[in-house]
């Protein structure tokens, strides 16, 4: 037979208690996220109407190229080839500008930028930009 006495009971209680006390506080809890509040719907308001996005090319009647033109040879043309015709620029030293209407330019005209560009060879120099006119 085995038997317990009071006093040791009191004491295995309490070091078991005290035990899963500490052993309770060292599990890591995780806490559900809470759950977001979102408003009810209402039927009052308007539907939201966006406008389409036109292209900044929309309405465009001629590309413009305008700049200044250094050639070795006096009477040096340059030549802008359009989807029909050719379009040229002669000049041997100054000022040119070319318009080309926008359904004949050979290439897409909402790509095109206005930044001043250079080009240069042993024949001749080329300061530019390209404008939209509408």
């Amino acid at each position: 037979m085995f038997a317990l006495r009071a006093p040791l009971c009191l004491e295995l209680g309490i070091a078991f208690l005290l035990t899963a006390g500490v052993a309770a506080a060292l599990v890591p809890r995780s806490e559900p996220a809470p759950v977001p509040i979102m408003p009810e719907p209402t039927v009052d308001e308007p539907a939201l109407v966006v406008d389409p996005i036109e292209p900044a090319c929309t309405g465009v009647k001629n590309v413009v190229i305008r700049g200044w033109l250094t050639a070795q040879d006096p009477a040096f043309s340059i030549q802008f080839p359009g989807k029909h015709f050719h379009y040229s620029a002669i000049s041997n030293a100054g000022y040119f500008e070319v318009r080309i209407p926008a359904d004949d330019f050979d290439g897409d005209v909402c790509a095109l930028t206005s930044e001043l560009d250079t080009f240069a060879d042993d024949q001749m120099t080329v300061r530019f930009r390209v404008d939209l006119e509408r």
